[in-house]
């Protein structure tokens, strides 16, 4: 599928589709942080 990508296509489609891959990260930000804030803040009490 990737075979004929090229990185300068890859980069013109993450451009493209900016908003949705920064809401996509902060997604991906928000489900990697909640538990590690929730253990963080467990082990404080």
């Amino acid at each position: 599928m990737f075979e004929h990508y090229s990185v300068a296509d890859l980069f013109a489609n993450l451009y493209k589709k900016r908003k949705a891959n920064i809401l996509a990260l902060i997604a991906l930000f928000a489900l990697i942080a909640v538990p590690f804030t929730i253990k963080a803040v467990r082990n404080k009490n």
